[in-house]
C-alpha cells in the first residue's frame, strides 16, 4: 500500500499493536501469583494482541473495499457529469439547483455556473407547469420516476426532454436531494407531432370529403370506409357493425339497376391490380354514382385498392334540366316582349346589317322583322337626338374597343311617342375581324318611372328630416311662449286690458304648435294626435281592459289615424277579435315588450284583392296589431288561422283564438292576415269595408283640476328659457325644484341631493349626455327614481333615441303649465302604488 493510500485506520492499528506489546512486557515483568507463570502470561498477552490485530485487519479490509466502491461511483458520477449526451441535474429537497453538468447547461442555453441556487421549476415551460408540479410532489414523497418534461430555454423556446429521476432519502424517509438525468428528445417529439398531425389530417380529409371512400386489401376484404360511403349506399348500422363483407356486398348489389356491371368491373380490376378505372353506376331509385378506383401503393408494392364514389344525381338532373331549359329559353326568346338581335358594326359607328331578330322585336319596335332587316338604320333613326348624341354614340365607340355597355335612352315608337328603352350590348370579333354585337333591349319606361318616384321619395325624406329638425327647435320656443302666456293669463284679472293681447299671443302659439305637429308628422310619416271617431272610440274604450290583460311588463301603444272612416261591425265581436289578437301577442312576449294598435284608411285595388275573391276592391279601414315578440315561423304562418292549431303548451291554449278572430272578420266582409316581416315580432292586419253613416259624437271628458305637491324634482333642460319656465311652473304648484342645463350638471346635483329627488324631468336630446344616458346613471344610484322625458320630437322619434317605451313617461313639446303639472302629479301618484311597474307606462 502506498503512502497516499493509507487510511486513518492503518495508523490506529499500528498504535494498538504497540500498546499491546507494552502491556505484554509489563505483565511479564510484574509480580503476579506464583501459579501464573510469566510464560503463561506472555502467551495470554500474545493471543490477545493477535485477536485484536485480526479484528483490526478485517475492519481495514472492509473499509478499503468501501472506499474503492465510493471511488468507483465518484468516477462514474464524474463521467456522467462530463457526458456530452445526457444532462445531469442535482437539486435539493426544495427543488433548488445544487449542481448541473455542462450538457444540461448547454441544453438550456446557460453557463453551468449560472444555474446553482435557482429552482428547477423556473425552467419548466408555462404550458407544462401544472403537470410538473404534480410530478415533483411525487418525487418529494420518495418516488423515482421516468417521464417526459417540457423545459424552457433561455430564449423562451420549448425543450422536450426524457427524464429519469433518483431520490436520496435520509433515515426518516425525508428527501435530501434529487438526481435527474435529462435527454433531449425535441426532435423525436417534433417527429411524433408531425406524424400525429398527418394522421389527423388524413382522417379529417377522409371523413370530410363529399365522396364515399372504400379501401380494400388485395383479397377484396374491407379495410376502411368513411361515413359518407355508408350514408351514400344507405347501409344499415347492423350490417356495418357485423363487418361482414358478404352482407355489405349483397346489400350494395340489391340497390343497383345493373349489378352485374358492378361485379364485372371488380373482377376485371382484381385481374389487373395496377390499373385505374372510372365508370358510372345507376340505381333502381334513379340515383347516379360516379365510381373511380386506383391501386393503393406502399412504396412500389400494391397493398390494396381505393374506391371513390361520388353522387352525381343532382348534376345529371341539372344537366337534363339545363337541356330542357335551353330549349325553353330558345322558345321564350322567340316570343319574348324584349328584342334579341345581332348586328355588324362598322368602324364608322354605322350598323352594317342585322343578322338576327327575335319575334319580340316586332312587339318592342312596332315594326315587322322583314322591314327591320331591310333598313339597318331604323334603330338609330328612332332614338331621341339628345340621347343619340350623349348616350348611344359614345356607347357604340366603346363597342369598337370590345367593351360591354348597358345604356338607357328614349326610343320613338310606331305611335310616335317616346318610351324608355334599356339595351345591353355585348361585342365580339368574327373570323374576318369584323365586330359583331349581341343585344337585348327591353322597355323600362315603368322602371324609370319607379326610379323617379324613388328619387322623389328620397328628396321628400330629406325635406322631412329638415322639417322635423326645424319643428323640434321651434317647439322649444313655443314651449316658452305658451308656458309664459299661460302663466300671465292665470295671474291677470279677467278685466285687465292686457289680457286680450296675451290671449292672442297664446292663440298664435297654439296655431304654431299645430303647424309643428304637422311638420313632425310629415318628417316621420306617422300619424299625428288621433281624434275619436267610430272605430278609434271603440279601441280607446277597450284600452283599459287591454292594459289589464297584457300585464304590467308589457307596454301598450295606440297610434290611431285621424279622420278614420266608419265601418259596420258588431262592437262586442270587434272587442273579442282585438282581445284575441292582443292575448296572442302577449303570449309571444314572455319577457315583456310592446304591443301597438294602429288604425288608418286604405283603398284596396285589383292587385290587393286578386288573391281573395271574396274581397272587392274599394275603400276600407284598417287595424294593425303588432308586437315585438318571437315572431311567427313560416311553417306556422301557413296554418295560423286553422281551428285547434296551436304552438302553445298543453293546457295553455285551445287554438281557437285566431280562428275566432278570422271568422268574425270574414263574417263582416273583411280580411285578416299576418303581414310579412323580418322575423322579429308579428303584425296582424284587419281590413273592414268603409261605409257611410252618421255617428253620435262622444262627450269630451271634463278636465280634472291639477293637484300640486311637495316632492323634489330635478328639471334638466339645455334651453335656458325653458329651465326658468319649468322652475316657475313647478314651484307654483308647491314642488321643490332643482335645475340643471346639462346631464353632467344634473349628476353633480343628484350626488349632493342623495335620495331626496323623487322625479327627474329631462329633455331627450341634449348636447353631450342625452336624457336616456342621464336617467340610466341616476337610476344606478337611486333605482326607484321616476323619470319624465320631454322632447320637441314625437313619441316614436323618442323611441329611436334608444329610450325603451316600457320604461318611460313622455311629454311632447310644446306643453302647457297645466299639462306639465298634471303629468308630474300622475307619475308621482302612480309611483306610490304597490305595483310599481304600472308607473312606468306612459299615459294615453
Amino acid at each position: 500500500m502506498s503512502r497516499d493510500q493509507r487510511s486513518p485506520w492503518t495508523w490506529i492499528n499500528l498504535v494498538a499493536l504497540a500498546a499491546l506489546a507494552g502491556i505484554s512486557f509489563w505483565l511479564g515483568a510484574s509480580r503476579f501469583p506464583r501459579f501464573l507463570h510469566p510464560i503463561v502470561l506472555g502467551a495470554i498477552a500474545s493471543l490477545t494482541v493477535t485477536a485484536v490485530y485480526v479484528l483490526l485487519l478485517l475492519r481495514f479490509r472492509a473499509t478499503s473495499r468501501l472506499s474503492t466502491r465510493e471511488r468507483h461511483q465518484a468516477r462514474r458520477f464524474q463521467d456522467i457529469m462530463n457526458s456530452p449526451h445526457e444532462g445531469l441535474w442535482r437539486f435539493d429537497g426544495e427543488g433548488n439547483t445544487v449542481e448541473v453538468n455542462r450538457r444540461l447547461a448547454e441544453m438550456l442555453g446557460y453557463a453551468p455556473e449560472e444555474l446553482p441556487g435557482r429552482k428547477w421549476s423556473d425552467f419548466v415551460h408555462e404550458e407544462w407547469a401544472a403537470t410538473a408540479g404534480g410530478i415533483f410532489e411525487r418525487i418529494r414523497r420518495g418516488e423515482s420516476l421516468r417521464f417526459d418534461c417540457c423545459l424552457k430555454r433561455r430564449d423562451g423556446s420549448p425543450l422536450w426532454t426524457a427524464v429519469a429521476s433518483h431520490t436520496d432519502l435520509d433515515a426518516q424517509g425525508r428527501l435530501r436531494g434529487v438526481l435527474g438525468l435529462f435527454v433531449d428528445v425535441s426532435e423525436q417529439h417534433r417527429t411524433a407531432e408531425a406524424q400525429a398531425e398527418a394522421l389527423s389530417l388524413l382522417e379529417a380529409t377522409l371523413e370530410s370529403t363529399a365522396d364515399g371512400i372504400l379501401v380494400v386489401d388485395p383479397q377484396g376484404r374491407i379495410v376502411r370506409l368513411n361515413d359518407r360511403f355508408v350514408r351514400m349506399w344507405r347501409i344499415p348500422p347492423e350490417i356495418v357493425e357485423t363487418r361482414d363483407d358478404n352482407q355489405a356486398l349483397a346489400f350494395v348489389l340489391s340497390q343497383l339497376a345493373e349489378p352485374e356491371q358492378f361485379l364485372s368491373k371488380v373482377r376485371e380490376l382484381y385481374s389487373k391490380p395496377d390499373e385505374e378505372s372510372f365508370d358510372t353506376l345507376r340505381f333502381k331509385d334513379g340515383r347516379v354514382f360516379e365510381r373511380y378506383s386506383m391501386p393503393q401503393l406502399l412504396g412500389s408494392a400494391i397493398v390494396g385498392r381505393v374506391w371513390s364514389f361520388r353522387d352525381v344525381t343532382d348534376r345529371e338532373r341539372a344537366e337534363a334540366e339545363a337541356r330542357i331549359a335551353m330549349e325553353r329559353e330558345r322558345r321564350i326568346a322567340q316570343n319574348l316582349d324584349a328584342a334579341l338581335f345581332r348586328f355588324t358594326l362598322g368602324p364608322d359607328l354605322e350598323i352594317r346589317k342585322y343578322e338576327h331578330f327575335s319575334l319580340g322585336a316586332e312587339l318592342l319596335f312596332g315594326v315587322r322583322i322583314t322591314d327591320l332587316q331591310a333598313d339597318p338604320r331604323f334603330w338609330i333613326d328612332r332614338i331621341h337626338p339628345d340621347d343619340l348624341r350623349d348616350v348611344v354614340r359614345p356607347a357604340l365607340d366603346r363597342l369598337l374597343d370590345l367593351q360591354r355597355v348597358v345604356i338607357d335612352f328614349r326610343y320613338r315608337t310606331s305611335k310616335d311617342i317616346y318610351r324608355w328603352h334599356r339595351s345591353r350590348l355585348i361585342p365580339g370579333t368574327g373570323l374576318d375581324g369584323s365586330i359583331h354585337v349581341d343585344g337585348l333591349e327591353t322597355d323600362v319606361t315603368d322602371r324609370v318611372a319607379l326610379e323617379e318616384q324613388l328619387r322623389h321619395a328620397q328628396k321628400m325624406e330629406a325635406v322631412g328630416q329638415l322639417a322635423g329638425g326645424i319643428a323640434h327647435d321651434f317647439n322649444n320656443i313655443l314651449t316658452a311662449i305658451l308656458g309664459y302666456s299661460d302663466l300671465l293669463l292665470s295671474r291677470l284679472p279677467k278685466n285687465d286690458p292686457s289680457r286680450r293681447s296675451i290671449e292672442e299671443i297664446h292663440k298664435g302659439g297654439e296655431r304654431a304648435a299645430s303647424l309643428t305637429r304637422q311638420l313632425l308628422a310629415f318628417g316621420r310619416r306617422a300619424a299625428t294626435t288621433p281624434r275619436i271617431l267610430d272605430l278609434n272610440s271603440s279601441i280607446r274604450e277597450l284600452s283599459p281592459m287591454l292594459h289589464r290583460v297584457v300585464g304590467e311588463d308589457i307596454a301598450f301603444d295606440l297610434s290611431l289615424g285621424e279622420s278614420l272612416g266608419r265601418t259596420r261591425i258588431d262592437p262586442s265581436q270587434l272587442e273579442q277579435a282585438l282581445v284575441n289578437l292582443v292575448v296572442n301577442a302577449r303570449d309571444a312576449m314572455p319577457r315583456g315588450g310592446t304591443i301597438r294598435i294602429a288604425t288608418d284608411d286604405v283603398v284596396l285595388g285589383d292587385d290587393d284583392t286578386e288573391a281573395d275573391p271574396d274581397l272587392a276592391p274599394g275603400p276600407y279601414v284598417r287595424v294593425i296589431v303588432s308586437d315585438t315578440g318571437t315572431g311567427v315561423p313560416r311553417e306556422v304562418a301557413e296554418r295560423i288561422f286553422e281551428p285547434f292549431f296551436t304552438t302553445k303548451e298543453p293546457g295553455r291554449g285551445t287554438g281557437l283564438g285566431l280562428a275566432t278572430a278570422y271568422g268574425i272578420v270574414r263574417q263582416h266582409g273583411g280580411r285578416i292576415r299576418l303581414l310579412p316581416g323580418s322575423g322579429r315580432g308579428a303584425s296582424f292586419e284587419i281590413v273592414l269595408p268603409r261605409v257611410e253613416g252618421e255617428i253620435a259624437p262622444s262627450a269630451a271628458p271634463r278636465p280634472a283640476e291639477v293637484q300640486g305637491g311637495r316632492e323634489t324634482i330635478l328639471f334638466v333642460e339645455d334651453e335656458t328659457d325653458l329651465v326658468a319656465l319649468g322652475r316657475e311652473i313647478l314651484g307654483m304648484y308647491g314642488y321643490t325644484v332643482l335645475t340643471a342645463g346639462t346631464g353632467e350638471q344634473a349628476i353633480a346635483i343628484a350626488e349632493r341631493a342623495g335620495s331626496s329627488i323623487d322625479l327627474v324631468i329631462t329633455d331627450v336630446v341634449m348636447p353631450g349626455m342625452g336624457g336616456r344616458e342621464l336617467v340610466e346613471q341616476l337610476r344606478r344610484r337611486n333605482p326607484a327614481l321616476q323619470a319624465l322625458f320631454v322632447s320637441g320630437y314625437t313619441r316614436d322619434t323618442v323611441l329611436l333615441q334608444g329610450v325603451e317605451e316600457a320604461e318611460f313617461h313622455f311629454l311632447e313639446k310644446p306643453y302647457t303649465p297645466q299639462g306639465l303639472a298634471g303629468k308630474v302629479r300622475e307619475i308621482l301618484n302612480a309611483a306610490r302604488r304597490p305595483l310599481g311597474r304600472g308607473a312606468g307606462l306612459p299615459a294615453r
